[in-house]
């Protein structure tokens, strides 16, 4: 086949598998630069990678612009949010959803228990926003800095439990079952990479909850709104009821939720904000196939 065609097609033949498999520094050389072959093939690496180069830097450009209005809107957001707070008295329910949930908890509640409220972030539609501070078993703020974090709707428990609905609390952040996976004895940096996996986060994350071992999170809903999500946590194990009780407790803190004002604060709440549902979608599905 080779023989019927002109030397000039085969250098071609050859020109491309160099650019497909060739070695770095030729691919390079080829592709920056400019050359024509008899019969009209013409190649200019040079103008491609110019157009390239242009294209990139007005891509940063708007990336650039956009994350300075990013800003611009978070700053907006956390003085929304705190005047939300304020007008809706959220420090006084979540301190008295504190001290509910822990009571419920009973005498076992930990002396490090603590509690927050997130709601749906006020800029992104897939991220949750912290909007209170930590609170003690004894309803008083243990924390600063914490209210406006932000984070994604996959992140660990409480983008798990905001997705499906259903209610968590355990004792053990690495199961029984789960740390079979696992060596006998294994290392921090084991466990902190089987964490990662296992919630979704990133080392420096996981390296930061592997402490908290156990946790509890309900999404708080009303007549089929997602209104927010209550967390609470505790370093030691097993912290809130015995194995094997977590349902019960569950559906009891559930249950009284419902009664409490902080609920139909929120509903309010959320009522206000309908008008701003337009909140950002970073990634918005457009087909019907899931990978």
């Amino acid at each position: 086949m080779l023989k019927s065609l002109s030397p000039w097609g085969v250098i071609t033949i050859i020109v491309i598998c160099v650019l497909l498999w060739g070695p770095d520094w030729i691919r390079s050389t080829i592709s920056s630069s400019k050359w024509e072959l008899p019969g009209g093939f013409k190649f200019d690496g040079s103008q491609a990678s110019v157009s390239f180069q242009k294209e990139l830097g007005e891509a940063e450009r708007i990336v650039q612009r956009a994350n300075r209005e990013l800003e611009e809107a978070y700053s907006a957001a956390h003085t929304f949010a705190s005047q939300l707070r304020t007008h809706y008295d959220i420090p006084s329910l979540a301190s008295l959803a504190a001290v509910k949930v822990a009571s419920l908890i009973g005498n076992r509640c930990p002396p490090d228990f603590r509690l927050t409220i997130y709601i749906p972030d006020l800029v992104f539609s897939d991220r949750l926003y912290q909007f209170t501070q930590y609170y003690d078993r004894e309803g008083r703020p243990i924390s600063n800095g914490v209210v406006g974090r932000t984070f994604s709707i996959r992140y660990g428990i409480i983008g798990r439990v905001w997705r499906s609905g259903v209610a968590e609390i355990e004792g053990e952040l690495i199961s029984k079952s789960e740390a079979v996976q696992m060596s006998e004895s294994p290392t921090d940096a084991e466990m902190e990479r089987f964490i990662a996996r296992r919630w979704g986060l990133t080392l420096s994350e996981a390296i930061h909850v592997k402490s908290y071992n156990s946790y509890g999170a309900i999404r708080l809903e009303r007549a089929d709104k997602q209104i927010g999500l209550l967390y609470f946590d505790s370093k030691l194990k097993n912290a809130f009821c015995e194995p094997g009780h977590w349902k019960e407790l569950e559906q009891t803190i559930s249950n009284a939720l419902n009664e409490m004002p902080l609920l139909t604060k929120l509903v309010e709440m959320t009522n206000e904000l309908a008008p701003l549902s337009g909140r950002i979608q970073i990634i918005r599905n457009s087909g019907t196939g899931i990978l």
